[in-house]
């Protein structure tokens, strides 16, 4: 009957596997076996062992017995009768020894027994060496080891079948949540995992489409080596992770970076080297506590010490930085080539300059192959090829933002050959004027719908005039411009949890406020406790859920900013639905678009022209903080949010005239 018992407790077990943070899974049925061979002897085990990998084959060949591979199945059965032999001696053994200690000699027994037959295995089928990443098998014997010395003695401290029935379902019960808890902790993980590809993958695709999927390529690919590089299971996940948003920092980069055909100039060079900089301090942010962003600053430097940011050399370069540049070029080369036997050769010869000799040894041929049919090269291949062909078109984008162009002459008069509009008045009048003071200069001549480049040289009683339209250009610069603002937009909402809302366009933000309360200029510093009183008689008025210090502390952060960097502003009161309203604006020269990720998302950045901690203390302290910033000067919404059913008197203005103070 207790044989019965366990051997159910075994089959319920097997289906219901722990789920460990590496991702693997541990089958706990070894509590069974390991009270069977303490209350009897090995051969009783065997049949345990059948029940017992059946199981496991019905879970995963979803319960098709004719999907079951038997030889497999007897010789799985086979080893494990060793292990229970092996055990069972040593419980002989040990038998006059306290009951904690002969079940941690008769747990690691079985467990060293098992994976020292299955070292041989690998070693006489697959060439792999015997005690290849034991170290990393021996670790996980923690997890058996520590469930058996908490459920094992209270099973075998039973005198009856009625307590033993009771034990076992005491250990089910515990076990089960275990169980549950490991499941859902591995859920969340990957969870996050699966975001974190979607957002990276949005982002590529917004920076340059040739580089969308590198970063779920990186990440399966490191998934791929790192069993083979014996790197610790419990920080596999994290550096997957890290693989995946090891490029983060290019998003921060303009496109045009990496859409250029040819060699980078040195400015451009520089430029795409600051995306490890920009990436580490991301990754910082989002994940203060640990070494991740040392990981993703290090993983352009090389072997030789030719690599950037800071040219480290050899084993000064993190392990996992070097783990990720094998991940990163390995990824180019399977891209570029499509025979495994050439992305092999030039991985070898980029060992020991590039790469860490001692890691790309341990990637075979097999490997890269493996590595080519799990991740799915071909696919990212044919779309890329897609892509290519597209470029090559005759009728390509780029050709419509080169403007015309034109030479004229003036002697008396202009002298226009062609058949372009142009501002013939205003060419004549500094024609005139290069003539008769003999300078040669240029000139923008700005229309409202037109912005011309005007050169003008004088050659005794003529001046040769090139003029250059330069409204095509303007207009693809204003693209590109809005292009990475809406990447910026996308990247700072997500980050900030949809706290900090950048607005494209001026309107955008004036279409979101609400009922004209009041406002008040602001002049100098003397002006910032003004702006405090000034708000705070009105929030007396509006149950804000907030308390008043935060509120005031939030204010005085921004008035504090534009005092600092703009030369005058303003602060204005509204609201709506429920929501009070600040809206602070200057006259200064903006924030640059380039330092706007890291002025917004890196707290305790600053600039010249950036608010350090500011946005990071103002998101913590309001519902919403909502910003428009331009060279004409920046504005910045806060949002608080009140109880509902309020009354409220608001004094009543016309909003469209407040919205014209506002923008003039």
């Amino acid at each position: 009957m207790e044989v019965l018992i366990i051997i159910l407790f075994i089959f319920f077990l097997d289906f219901f596997p722990i789920k460990l943070p590496s991702g693997d899974e541990y089958n706990i049925g070894f509590l069974g076996f390991q009270y069977l061979l303490f209350e009897g002897d090995w051969k009783t085990c065997i049949l345990a062992f059948c029940v017992s990998i059946l199981a496991y084959n019905l879970r995963i060949k979803s319960f098709l017995l004719r999907q079951i591979n038997w030889f497999r199945y007897f010789a799985s059965v086979g080893m494990y009768s060793i292990c229970g032999f092996a055990t069972s001696v040593i419980i002989d053994i040990t038998k006059e020894m306290p009951l904690f200690v002969r079940i941690f000699f008769a747990i690691s027994t079985f467990e060293l027994t098992n994976q020292l037959i299955l070292s041989g295995i690998f070693r006489t089928v697959m060439s792999v060496p015997f005690f290849h990443n034991f170290k990393a098998k021996l670790q996980e014997f923690i997890v058996p080891i520590l469930v058996g010395m908490v459920v094992l003695p209270k099973l075998l401290m039973t005198n009856s079948v009625q307590q033993l029935v009771i034990e076992v379902l005491y250990a089910s019960f515990f076990l089960v949540i275990i169980i549950f808890f490991s499941k859902k902790y591995i859920e969340q993980t990957f969870l996050r995992q699966d975001m974190s590809r979607k957002i990276v993958r949005l982002l590529e695709n917004r920076i340059a489409p040739r580089i969308t999927g590198h970063g779920m390529r990186a990440g399966a690919i490191c998934e791929s080596l790192l069993e083979t590089f014996e790197y610790p299971k419990h920080r596999r996940l994290d550096l997957v992770q890290m693989a995946i948003m090891h490029d983060i920092g290019k998003s921060f980069l303009p496109s045009y970076v990496f859409e250029k055909r040819g060699a980078l100039t040195l400015s451009e060079e520089r430029e795409y080297k600051s995306h490890c900089e920009k990436g580490a301090e991301i990754i910082k942010t989002i994940y203060p506590k640990g070494p991740f962003a040392d990981w993703v600053l290090y993983h352009h430097e090389r072997w030789d010490g030719k690599g950037f940011p800071q040219g480290l050399k050899g084993t000064d370069i993190p392990l996992e930085s070097r783990i990720l540049a094998i991940c990163n070029q390995l990824d180019h080369l399977m891209m570029s080539h499509q025979d495994d036997v050439t992305v092999y050769r030039l991985l070898q010869e980029l060992a020991g300059t590039v790469l860490d000799p001692g890691l790309v040894q341990k990637i075979g041929l097999s490997l890269i192959s493996e590595i080519r049919a799990t991740v799915g090269f071909e696919e990212a291949a044919s779309e890329e090829e897609e892509r290519i062909t597209r470029d090559m078109s005759p009728n390509m984008e780029g050709k419509q933002y080169v403007g015309q162009s034109a030479l004229l002459r003036y002697t008396d008069r202009l002298i226009n050959d062609t058949n372009l509009q142009l501002p013939e008045e205003k060419i004549s009048q500094l024609a005139r004027f290069a003539k008769e003071s003999g300078q040669k200069f240029h000139e923008f001549i700005e229309l409202p719908d037109k912005t011309y480049e005007v050169y003008f040289s004088s050659y005794g009683e003529e001046v040769f005039i090139f003029v250059h339209d330069l409204t095509p250009m303007l207009e693809f610069k204003k693209k590109t411009m809005l292009r990475i603002l809406k990447s910026y937009q996308d990247v700072i909402r997500t980050l900030s949890n949809n706290k900090i809302h950048l607005c494209m366009q001026e309107q955008e933000l004036f279409d979101h406020l609400g009922d004209y309360i009041d406002s008040m200029r602001i002049h100098n510093v003397n002006d910032v406790p003004r702006s405090r009183a000034f708000v705070s008689r009105y929030i007396s008025n509006y149950p804000i859920t907030r308390s008043k210090m935060e509120v005031l502390l939030a204010v005085s952060e921004a008035t504090t900013n534009l005092v600092k960097h703009a030369t005058e502003g303003e602060i204005s009161l509204f609201f709506k639905n429920n929501v009070f309203q600040v809206l602070i604006t200057d006259k200064g020269s903006g924030i640059p678009l380039h330092e706007l990720p890291k002025t917004i998302l890196v707290s305790g950045y600053s600039s010249k022209r950036s608010l350090g901690k500011g946005f990071s203390l103002m998101s913590t302290l309001s519902e919403r903080v909502a910003v428009y910033t331009s060279s004409e000067g920046t504005k910045i919404l806060l949002e608080f949010a009140c109880q509902s059913n309020i009354h409220r008197d608001p004094k009543e203005e016309n909003n469209s005239n407040v919205i014209h103070t506002l923008t003039s």
